[in-house]
């Protein structure tokens, strides 16, 4: 460790302090695993905790609910855990939201449990698949964003207030999405040290197409931490 001269300011012994104390930064992806959107991707360096986006999973809410069959508003988190919609993570969710003080027991031996408090969500744009579930999150979690993005949301929350007709899985959507051949050049093009394979669910395409190249592919596990070089 080197040392500070006396007379360094304490904004840099704070800066300094930072760099000595940095730990590897992970990413642990409780959505968007094997599917299209979904994402909610926890980003964690050292005592620092952001998400990336918290978005809504489709393909997972389908299984289950329709446009007449939704979760039971009163029944607060309780669906939304039971048919693993949100990850069990004690201490980002609304408290009006949790029926009981003892509510967290019963999910302390889920394997995907964990308390932790959120520094902030990154949320990349409006679409439903990544923003539609942040309503769940502590209002004093705060959402970064592109005024773009802002706007959008907030017309989109706008028309629920106003009362308008909504299935709950409504969004606007103008984007197109890369083929396949051209997000592996973007990849190569790129060239990071690291690929998580998110938002597809065709992850061994990935593996395939770069082996033997000097990227290395990681194909997460929901709920599994992945530390970062």
């Amino acid at each position: 460790m080197s040392a500070l001269p006396s007379g360094a300011g304490k904004a840099e012994q704070a800066a300094s302090r930072r760099l000595n104390s940095r730990t590897m930064l992970s990413i642990t992806c409780y959505g968007g695993v094997n599917e299209i959107g979904g994402h909610k991707i926890v980003l964690r360096d050292g005592d620092r905790c952001l998400s990336f986006d918290f978005g809504t999973s489709f393909k997972r809410r389908y299984r289950f609910f329709e446009e007449y069959l939704k979760p039971r508003p009163g029944a607060g988190l309780l669906d939304m855990l039971h048919m693993e919609l949100i990850p069990p993570l004690e201490g980002i969710y609304r408290r009006d939201l949790v029926p009981t003080p003892e509510f967290w027991e019963r999910w302390r031996g889920h394997g995907l449990y964990r308390r932790m408090a959120l520094d902030g969500v990154l949320l990349s744009h409006a679409h439903l698949d990544y923003s539609g579930y942040i309503s769940f999150l502590e209002p004093e979690v705060p959402i970064y964003c592109a005024a773009m993005t802002a706007i959008v949301s907030k017309a989109m929350l706008d028309r629920r207030f106003a009362g308008e007709p909504d299935s709950g899985d409504e969004g606007l959507h103008s984007s197109g999405h890369a083929s396949g051949p051209d997000l592996l050049e973007i990849v190569r093009v790129v060239n990071p040290r690291v690929l998580i394979t998110v938002h597809t669910e065709s992850p061994d395409c990935f593996v395939d197409s770069l082996h033997g190249e000097a990227i290395d592919v990681r194909v997460p596990k929901v709920g599994e931490e992945i530390l970062l070089p």
